[in-house]
């Protein structure tokens, strides 16, 4: 899946559906055709590959455990990184092995994982945990970057991040190693702040993994809005959840004030509707006092933690979306507690593994910011003058329900007979212009067509003024369900 959103305003929209509009947004169909959506990312490049040990025991070797160096990374500094990368036991006799990508928590780096719990027990750690699963474990560095493309640099390094994970090191992965290459044998998991990196990908790439898994995961940054509006010395005072103060994420998401939907747009909350092809799985604590934290005292970061995850099972719930949720009320925000969720989470990865993961589903919701991006296939780019969310539902095959403001142009999967034509329209539905309404599949078997839901919007989402306007208008968001028969 790749992505365009510019920080600078898109293209106006189109003012009407005359034949001169009608012109230019077909030769953007044209072009969109034969041009990729976003340049894509450089290879990345192995610089040097090393074996590794525990840190609390040195002069032992992790078994079945590789450190990579690469170069050409959108991240870091000079685009230098570091990945550990863990095999299955008999790895060089087999092959088409699925792949976890492990995301680490706050403070966290590539060696996160091979030492997840190591400082309590030496023999209860990933490396073996995982002797009799047929995977391959990916441990990649994310910084302390919440596994984001910054909104804006200011040291100097480079902050690519879903750019680096999602379109450099999963294709390096694929290239290196004897794993397979679709959705049905990928899922993406993380711990803490890698929770939220997990599940801020799945919900941005449904297309690419078949299931997410989240330990102690902080699956929302809008809880971090007052760190972006209040100032410093109260953050200080009164918000050092485990040094979450220190950062600051405007740079990450931009000013929470002016630029709520960039961070909305990463949201696994706010994104929840986008999971519903995949195998949803988290669990946490709550840190109450008890056995499972240290001297019998509560773990205020677990609490915090538990109550972010307590919304994001209810949101699911609301939309109807099957996942397990398990809670331990005792459990802390500790490597013991990260592994005992990782052991109860390997039979469901490797199960779902063995299932049949289809390659796109039938049909699926999807919501995105992006003026331009694809999602199982399906090509969409709107134009319009503000940064807003595009709404998705029911899209398949016989077509789709939108939402938004603007034109969108839309390219399907090629699921039609090559030149067969195909009627495409929104039956009874005023203010909704859609063409051509007899567009013809290609070579390929796509159709290509437009669907404009009136003028684009003219103020941001999420801002003040925004929703004042909308609140007072009934139809400032336009609906289309468009039909392809």
């Amino acid at each position: 899946m790749k992505y365009h959103l510019s920080t600078s305003p898109a293209r106006p929209g189109c003012a009407n559906g005359s034949p001169a509009v009608r012109f230019v947004s077909l030769l953007t169909f044209a072009l969109a055709a034969v041009l990729p959506l976003a340049e894509a990312a450089a290879p990345l490049q192995t610089v040097s590959v090393n074996s590794v040990t525990y840190i609390v025991s040195p002069a032992t070797i992790i078994p079945r455990t590789t450190e990579y160096t690469l170069s050409g990374a959108t991240v870091g500094l000079n685009g230098v990184t570091k990945v550990r990368v863990l095999v299955p036991t008999g790895y060089a006799t087999g092959s088409n092995y699925p792949v976890v990508y492990l995301l680490h928590g706050f403070t966290g780096g590539e060696g996160t994982w091979s030492n997840m719990n190591a400082a309590n027990n030496i023999n209860d750690t990933l490396e073996t945990n995982t002797r009799s699963a047929n995977i391959v474990f990916v441990m990649p560095d994310g910084d302390n970057d919440f596994y984001s493309n910054w909104y804006q640099n200011f040291d100097g390094l480079m902050h690519d991040w879903e750019t680096y994970h999602i379109e450099q090191l999963i294709p390096w992965v694929e290239a290196n190693f004897k794993v397979k290459t679709t959705r049905a044998g990928r899922a993406v998991s993380g711990v803490s702040m890698g929770g939220f990196g997990c599940t801020t990908y799945a919900t941005r790439h449904p297309d690419l993994f078949a299931g997410v898994f989240s330990y102690s995961g902080a699956v929302s940054n809008i809880a971090l809005a007052p760190v972006s509006v209040l100032p410093d010395d109260l953050l200080e005072n009164f918000f050092d959840l485990g040094g979450l103060a220190a950062i600051n994420p405007d740079n990450i998401w931009g000013p929470y004030g002016s630029q709520e939907v960039r961070w909305r747009g990463r949201n696994p909350v706010d994104l929840a509707d986008n999971l519903r092809p995949l195998t949803v799985w988290f669990r946490t604590g709550h840190g109450l006092p008890g056995p499972g934290v240290d001297d019998e005292q509560a773990d205020p970061l677990e609490v915090f933690i538990g109550l972010l995850n307590n919304r994001l099972k209810n949101k699911l719930n609301d939309l109807e979306i099957p996942h397990t949720y398990i809670q331990d009320p005792t459990a802390g925000h500790t490597g013991l507690h990260f592994m005992a969720s990782f052991k109860q989470a390997l039979p469901v990865m490797q199960q779902t593994f063995a299932g049949n993961v289809p390659v796109r589903p039938n049909s699926f919701n999807y919501r995105a910011i992006e003026p331009s991006f694809s999602v199982f296939d399906w090509q969409f780019s709107v134009t319009r003058d503000v940064i807003e969310f595009l709404y998705l539902s029911d899209v398949s095959r016989g077509g789709l329900k939108l939402k938004g403001s603007g034109t969108v142009a839309i390219t399907t999967p090629p699921v039609y007979t090559p030149g067969s034509h195909h009627w495409v329209l929104a039956p009874g539905q005023l203010g909704i212009d859609i063409w051509p309404n007899w567009p013809k599949a290609d070579a390929e078997g796509r159709l290509h067509f437009n669907v404009k839901l009136g003028n684009s919007h003219t103020l941001q989402q999420y801002t003040a003024a925004q929703r004042l306007v909308e609140a007072a208008a009934l139809d400032y968001w336009k609906d289309a369900n468009v039909q392809i028969w």
